[in-house]
């Protein structure tokens, strides 16, 4: 087993998704004391059954990462039992297909952001007080491809995209002196079973897999990356 982490407490939000599970597993195999939460009980088995390896050495905790009390109350939690956040893992979001903006209602841009956006906000909010107060911590947040350019049809995801970008920047200019580093990767498409399923005609060789993006995230939560801040780093495999 590799020490990278050894002793560090991280906490990994959207920790079950298709990306998470290699970067929760990558966490535990380096040392590391991994919290994730979630929502839904199904997701999580169906998680579980994907990895029966980490049912006992991941803490998991039911949380609405949308509502801002519950947040709160769950980072407190940890601090208590754990003593400490030492790395952030922000992959919370998710794709629907979009609408052209004349067809559009709002609500497809609150959903987008909500979904994107609003939950790496409540979480990074919650988990800065006690970086301030250990004096460090690495904060990774994911952007997407689509955060740096709009394409027709697709306003609402990349809007939300590009606020998690704009959101890692700012911060990351805001705390670079309180020994916290704040940076983002960009996936373009991630290889993962529902893109397969939703792009069957697609070259999926030519796409990033999560356990590549998974290897950047854990770079970027670690000592090595102490002198990067602010980063958006293209991750696109191939394509």
């Amino acid at each position: 087993m590799k020490t990278e982490f050894a002793d560090k407490v991280v906490l990994v939000a959207g920790g079950i998704g298709e990306l998470g599970g290699p970067v929760t597993r990558g966490f535990v195999e380096r040392g590391a004391k991994v919290v994730v939460p979630f929502i839904s009980e199904m997701k999580l088995n169906t998680f579980l059954a994907d990895y029966p390896q980490l049912r006992e050495s991941v803490r998991f905790h039911r949380v609405d990462l949308s509502n801002e009390k519950m947040v709160h109350d769950f980072v407190e939690g940890v601090r208590k039992r754990e003593g400490r956040i030492d790395v952030l893992v922000n992959l919370t979001g998710g794709y629907r297909r979009g609408v052209e903006v004349a067809e559009s209602e709002s609500y497809d841009f609150t959903e987008m952001l909500n979904l994107n956006f609003t939950t790496v906000y409540t979480v990074t909010k919650a988990v800065l007080p006690q970086m301030f107060e250990a004096g460090g911590g690495k904060i990774v947040n994911v952007g997407s491809s689509a955060g740096l350019r709009g394409s027709a049809g697709h306003a609402p995801y990349s809007v939300a995209k590009s606020a998690v970008i704009r959101l890692t920047e700012s911060l990351a200019d805001e705390v670079k002196r309180d020994g916290i580093n704040v940076n983002c990767i960009l996936p373009s498409t991630i290889d993962t079973r529902r893109n397969r399923m939703e792009m069957p005609d697609a070259d999926a060789d030519d796409w990033v897999t999560a356990a590549e993006l998974a290897d950047v995230i854990f770079f970027l939560s670690s000592d090595r990356a102490r002198a990067i801040h602010g980063a958006a780093i293209p991750v696109y495999g191939r394509a």
